[in-house]
Formats: structure tokens, C-alpha cells, sequence
């Protein structure tokens, strides 16, 4: 059950970067945001190859 918590804030975490990224907000300025670092914003706002 908490496996499906963490990957549910996970999603709207990557979701919301999108967004966020979408309008403008820069990498850097998402990662700080999500408390997360660059390379894990980068890999959320790159498409999946296949």
C-alpha cells in the first residue's frame, strides 16, 4: 500500500514539472521545488525512448 503512495506523489511530482517546465520554469528552479536534484528533473521531462 505504501508503495503505491509513493509512486502516486511520484507521478504528480513529475506531472506538475512538466507543467511547471511547459510555462517556463527553469530545471534548476523545478528541482529546488521538488527537493529533488537536476539529473531527476531532466530524466522526468525527457521521453522514454520505445
Amino acid at each position: 500500500m505504501e508503495e503505491l503512495r509513493v509512486e502516486s506523489r511520484k507521478e504528480v511530482a513529475v506531472e506538475m514539472a512538466q507543467s511547471l517546465y511547459e510555462q517556463g520554469v527553469s530545471i534548476e528552479q523545478i528541482a529546488k521545488a521538488s527537493k529533488v536534484d537536476v539529473d531527476t528533473v531532466k530524466g522526468w521531462l525527457t521521453p522514454k525512448a520505445g
